[in-house]
């Protein structure tokens, strides 16, 4: 899987697996019973860049103005870059290891694929400030303070409702957006950014669940 986002990422340019049993003494055997019927299957997840609002639990962002469309997007690759690098450091899990390189790595490509978007030959985006919003300072002082035993569920939860945010921005400007370069721009990161989802969620079901809290 994180092959595929690696391979997305290189293309163009992406949140915990359950943190052994000793056999008892032998017991009488059971009277035969009949099995319970196999629980259906879970639905597949959708397939990247088709994902509906209900599937990824929040809306799109509707008219979002171009200035706020850049900002928003520079914070959300910065603290994904930044979450990325302590989780490389601090992760115990290779697993989560994984995804935060891929992540690190998607999230710089698509951060300068927004740097070359801020100017065309009819307008210019003064480029953000490379400080973190204080609701993105916060969540990267917590992995910073969180105990290794902790650090996995806390990043992947992170995950989960980072990549709602940035669906909701980028699936709202992509549908409405104004300036025409920034539109193209937040097409191409949705599908990235469901898989990334959808990866973190694989990685952490519970996750999920805790993020939408």
């Amino acid at each position: 899987m994180f092959a595929k986002i690696l391979t997305t990422t290189a293309a163009m340019v992406l949140a915990t697996a359950a943190f052994a049993q000793t056999a008892g003494p032998a017991e009488p055997v059971a009277p035969t019973v009949a099995a319970p019927a196999a629980a259906a299957p879970a639905a597949a997840a959708p397939a990247a860049g088709t994902a509906t609002a209900a599937d990824i639990g929040v809306q799109p962002l509707d008219n979002v103005p171009s200035p706020n469309y850049v900002a928003w997007a520079w914070d959300s690759n910065n603290y994904e870059i930044d979450a990325a690098k302590i989780a490389l450091r601090k992760a115990t899990r290779p697993d989560v290891k994984a995804y935060a390189q891929a992540m690190q790595t998607s999230h710089e490509t698509m951060q300068a694929s927004l740097q070359s978007s801020l100017k065309n030959p009819t307008r210019e985006f003064i480029p953000p400030t490379t400080r973190l919003s204080p609701a993105n300072a916060a969540l990267i002082k917590q992995l910073e303070t969180a105990p290794p035993a902790s650090f996995d569920n806390l990043y992947l939860t992170q995950q989960v409702a980072a990549h709602q945010k940035a669906w909701a921005l980028n699936k709202g400007f992509a549908n409405g957006g104004q300036d025409e370069a920034l539109k193209t721009l937040a097409t191409t990161n949705v599908p990235m950014i469901e898989q990334h989802l959808a990866d973190a969620k694989t990685l952490n079901p519970a996750a999920a669940g805790l993020a939408s809290r």
